[in-house]
Order: C-alpha cells, then sequence, then structure tokens
C-alpha cells in the first residue's frame, strides 16, 4: 500500500496520521436510516412511557408522582451515562456500544416484566434499561456528525424524526397492548421491540479515513495542534486504520486525546473552559425540567378530564406526527442560513414555553390535539437543532465529549422534573399547574438560548467554533493570497 512520500517545509520534519473525512453520502444514508430506528426504539420508546402511568398506579396503588418518577430515572440514567457512552465509543467504537446497549436495554425490559412493587421497576427499568439505552443513543447521535459535514443538519433532522415516529407510533401499541395483554405483557413485547437497536448497531461501521502529512506547532488546531499540508487520498474504515498504523508505525502521529486513559476520555478539561458550552449545558437542564412532565403527564392530563381512550393517545400521537415534520425541516432553516442553530433552538423552546403557560383553556380533546400539535412541530425544531448549536459551539472534535456531557444534563433534570410536577399535582389536584411549572422553565430556558451567546460576545468576545473557522480560514486564504503575491515579485526580481 503506497501512501505517498511526505515532503517536508521550511525544514520541518513531516509525518503521517489518519483522519476522518466526512463522505456526505454513501454508506452514510444507511447509517443515517439505522440511527433512525435506533433513536425511535430508545428515546422515542423512552419518552412515550405516558401510557402505563396510570395502570401502574391502579395496580400498585401508588402516588402519581412515584410513577413518573420511575420513567424519570430511566431518562436521567440514559442521559446521565452521556460521557461513559461517548468515551466508550472513542475506545471500541460505535457499533459495539450500540449493540451493547440494546442488548442491556432489553434484558431490564424482560427483568421488568417480573416487577412485583414500583421498587423493582425503578431498578429494572430506570436503572438497567436506562443504562442501555444511554449507551445505544449519544453513540447514534455522534456518528451522523462523522459522516455528513455539508448536509449535517439535515442528516441530524432525519435521525431525529426517529424520536417523533416512536411518539406517534408506540403510544397507541402502548396502550393496545395493555388492553390485551396487560402492562406485563406489553413491557415484554416492548423488549422484543427494543432488540431490534442491536440489528440496528451492525451497520454502524466506522466512517472513511484518509492518510495526510502533517507537522506540529502549526496554527490549525486539530485535537493535538497539528496543520495539514499535503494528502495523498487512501479512504480506509477506522477500525481498518490498525493495520494501516502498524504500516506506517514509525511516521504516525500520537495523537495524545485519542490515546490517553479511558477517564481521561470521559472528562476533558478543555470543554469546560468554554462558556458556550456550559451555557449549552445548563440550557438543556432547564429544558429537561419542562419538557418531560409535559409529555409524561400529557396522557393523564387528557383522562384526568374525562377524555375517553383511546383518545388521550391520539393526542400524544398528534404531537408525534408535527414533530416529525419539525425534525425533517428543521434543517433549512440552518442550512439556507435563515437563523443560527441556537437562534432556532431559542426561539422554538420559547413558543414551547408559552403553549404551556396559555394551556389552561384546553380541557377538550380537540384543544388539546391543537395545542400540542403546535408544541409538537415546535419542540421538533427545537431538540436536534440544539444538538447542532453544540456542535457549532465546540467543534466537530469535541463535539461527542460536549454532546454526552449536555445529555447527562438533561437526564438529571429527567430526573427532577417528572417527579417533583406529578408532586404539584398530588398537591393542587390539577395538572395545569404542573404545566404552568414546566411552561416558565421552557420559557426561561428559552430566552437563556437566544440572548447568552449574544451577551458572552459582546461583553467577553467570545466566538462560536464554527464562526471562529470562517475567520481562521478567511484570514488563512489573505495569507495565501499575499504568499502568492510575495512568490510572484520574487520570482520575478530574480528573472531581472
Amino acid at each position: 500500500m503506497d501512501v505517498g512520500k511526505p515532503q517536508p517545509e521550511n525544514g520541518r520534519k513531516l509525518k503521517l496520521s489518519a483522519i476522518n473525512v466526512p463522505p456526505d453520502g454513501g454508506w452514510g444514508l444507511v447509517v443515517v436510516a439505522a440511527a433512525h430506528v435506533s433513536l425511535l426504539l430508545s428515546i422515542g420508546s423512552l419518552t412515550a412511557f405516558g401510557p402505563f402511568i396510570n395502570k401502574l398506579k391502579d395496580y400498585f396503588d401508588d402516588t402519581t408522582s412515584s410513577v413518573a418518577g420511575i420513567s424519570g430515572t430511566a431518562i436521567f440514567v440514559t442521559y446521565a451515562i452521556g460521557p461513559i457512552a461517548s468515551a466508550l465509543n472513542n475506545k471500541i467504537g460505535c457499533r459495539l456500544v450500540v449493540f451493547i446497549g440494546g442488548l442491556v436495554a432489553s434484558i431490564g425490559l424482560v427483568l421488568s416484566f417480573l416487577a412485583t412493587t414500583t421498587i423493582h421497576l425503578y431498578f429494572t427499568y430506570g436503572i438497567i434499561s436506562g443504562i442501555g439505552y444511554g449507551l445505544a443513543m449519544t453513540p447514534t447521535m455522534a456518528i451522523t456528525a462523522s459522516y455528513f459535514k455539508r448536509y449535517y443538519a439535515l442528516a441530524n433532522g432525519i435521525v431525529f424524526t426517529g424520536v417523533g415516529i416512536g411518539w406517534i407510533a408506540l403510544p397507541p401499541l402502548y396502550q393496545t397492548g395493555i388492553q390485551v395483554f396487560g402492562w406485563r405483557g406489553s413491557i415484554l413485547i416492548l423488549a422484543a421491540v427494543t432488540s431490534n437497536i442491536c440489528v440496528c448497531a451492525c451497520v454502524f461501521r466506522p466512517p472513511p479515513m484518509r492518510i495526510v502529512s502533517v507537522s506540529k506547532n502549526s496554527l490549525m488546531d486539530i485535537d493535538n495542534d497539528v496543520q495539514l499540508y499535503t494528502t495523498d487520498p487512501l479512504l480506509e474504515h477506522a477500525r481498518d486504520t490498525k493495520k494501516i498504523y502498524q504500516k506506517i508505525n514509525d511516521t504516525s502521529i500520537k495523537n495524545s486525546n485519542r490515546c490517553c486513559q479511558f477517564m481521561t476520555g470521559i472528562f476533558n478539561p478543555k470543554l469546560f473552559r468554554d462558556p458556550l458550552f456550559l451555557l449549552q449545558m445548563l440550557v438543556f437542564f432547564i429544558f429537561g425540567l419542562g419538557f418531560y412532565p409535559t409529555i409524561l403527564l400529557l396522557v393523564p392530563r387528557a383522562v384526568s378530564y374525562g377524555i375517553p381512550y383511546p383518545w388521550p393517545t391520539v393526542v400524544l400521537t398528534a404531537w408525534g406526527v408535527t414533530s416529525v415534520i419539525g425534525r425533517a425541516t428543521h434543517g433549512m432553516i440552518v442550512d439556507r442560513k435563515i437563523l443560527t442553530s441556537w437562534q432556532a433552538a431559542g426561539l422554538a423552546l420559547i413558543v414551547c414555553g408559552l403553549l404551556n403557560i396559555f394551556s389552561f383553556p384546553a380541557t377538550t380533546f380537540l384543544g388539546l390535539a391543537i395545542l400540542y400539535s403546535v408544541f409538537g412541530f415546535a419542540n421538533g425544531v427545537q431538540h436536534p437543532i440544539a444538538v447542532v448549536a453544540i456542535k457549532d459551539f465546540v467543534g466537530v472534535s469535541k463535539f461527542p465529549e460536549a454532546l454526552g456531557f449536555c445529555n447527562m444534563c438533561l437526564g438529571i433534570s429527567g430526573l427532577i422534573g417528572p417527579p417533583v410536577a406529578g408532586s404539584v399535582y398530588d398537591i393542587t389536584g390539577n395538572y395545569y399547574n404542573s404545566y404552568l411549572f414546566a411552561g416558565c422553565l421552557l420559557f426561561a430556558g428559552g430566552v437563556l438560548e437566544l440572548v447568552g451567546p449574544i451577551c458572552l460576545h459582546k461583553f467577553y468576545g467570545i466566538i462560536p467554533d464554527c464562526k471562529q473557522n470562517v475567520i481562521e480560514t478567511a484570514n488563512e486564504t489573505d495569507n495565501n493570497k499575499t504568499k502568492v503575491v510575495a512568490d510572484a515579485d520574487q520570482d520575478f526580481d530574480d528573472s531581472v
């Protein structure tokens, strides 16, 4: 295998390394389809737990807050394990991590079939299945960025429509399963369906790589401060690069961020010196506090208004339909540069908050269906575009770790939000008060997302990574033009 001979520049020794080259298509289309299904069966299933709440509350004679806490625990564990899932993704690869996650989630659901108390469900569904969902979720989100660059927002939107499809398809299936097979039988069927995450994992082969010539101590920052000078195209898969490294072992750069110890891979100190990343963590935390009570208590709220089955689950299905539309079309907002990713996410979050705050007149099926169809569209735009905002804030190289920590914040708020909102209902006896609590939080999170980056730029001069790259590229282009002119002048002088 001929990888070419690197040419030194300015007396500096060039070495070889392998970098990811997003193909913007090809096998990436298969990866997007599999990631779509994987999120449908993980996050879509996790947040469509509403039909189980009333049944479990009656079966175990427990409170709404206690039963809602089961789902809240699962959400917390799913997202809190994000940094570990990201580190495992870097260590052993996306395919294996997602496969293990699907297997663990299925085992937790099978054990939930045997539960005799809500405490058992906290352990089997909340912790074990939560760990499985978490291992499957974060690498599934991150792998899309490895296959797409130019069309990343569009590809990410297609992947996240899986969550909306889950909200459309799963609540009616859960409700029908509960009525026909009981909640235990429905949980067992869910375990079998969840095992298909393992099938999705099998197509998550590593992204293509390219062998490049590099030199240290340059201006471009690629994880270890290396500058690309000459390229010798050689597209291979990341797992195959082990063979490449064996052949070019004497000339390859050991990337300290990639070859550090496992625990160092979980915690990247550079991230926590980035105010924009810290801002995004806070926004994700506030978003989770308001979002999860909204979706988990929607079916019980409809039932409390005397709406007969199956119409309460149809409200959630209407939410899912419009959410799919929002998730599928959000990429056009960013790709066409109508708004920046964080501006679109902030405005959508403000809309969600206002809809919850002013939802008190909606006490009929039609009113709830219309209101939360609009909510579903706004949320469908907000959630995936918030992930794009993370990438824009920190850059592609730090994106998996940043996504893991933001998901961890989402998980912590998912643990707190549903029980607190359920307690508000237990105290007041009115679900609207729970939704008022959630709406105020969503509104506050939207304002913070919208105004935070502006304030950081105005008072501290902080620029998101995506904008910084544009500035650096423009400066580099200007420097190259100056160098070409200088070389031309020198050639002219030599000829004279």
